[in-house]
């Protein structure tokens, strides 16, 4: 026959107590491991010590360049074939005609006396879509600087 007994409510502090102890080393243990500590066996006392290690530092990843997928407004057609030119010598990025969330920069042509552009559909949409809107001056310092100017 099998015997169950009840815990005792001493049989339950010492169960909570345990658990406490338990969840307590775990946190140690993490602190340890995020700190850049590492335990240490010894072999006379099996004691656990605690040496200090030279956290490595995590290096910083190149960040790959996204393909710039451009659209243009109110360029004239010798911009247009430059901004083409541009893009095939520069790489990592594409022209596109219509204006979709795919778009990363919107290149305007610029009105010479005042250096504003024209509000056209692309350029509301760029807004709405929170897309850089770039003259065309950008593409000129971008091909002088022979990268994409962030």
């Amino acid at each position: 026959p099998v015997i169950t007994e009840t815990p005792t409510d001493e049989y339950s502090q010492y169960k909570h107590e345990l658990e406490m102890v338990n969840r307590n080393l775990k946190l140690i243990d993490d602190m340890i491991l995020y700190k850049g500590y590492l335990p240490v066996n010894t072999n006379a006392s099996k004691k656990r010590k605690v040496a200090q290690i030279e956290p490595e530092m995590p290096q910083p990843k190149k960040k790959k360049m996204e393909k710039l997928v451009i659209c243009h407004t109110n360029l004239l057609p010798s911009q247009q074939k430059h901004l083409k030119k541009v893009c095939s010598k520069l790489k990592n990025s594409v022209i596109v005609s219509q204006f979709s969330e795919k778009v990363t920069h919107l290149i305007t042509g610029t009105i010479e006396d005042t250096h504003t552009t024209q509000r056209t559909i692309k350029y509301f949409q760029a807004i709405v879509y929170k897309k850089w809107i770039v003259p065309y001056e950008w593409l000129l310092q971008s091909n002088k600087s022979s990268q994409w100017i962030n």
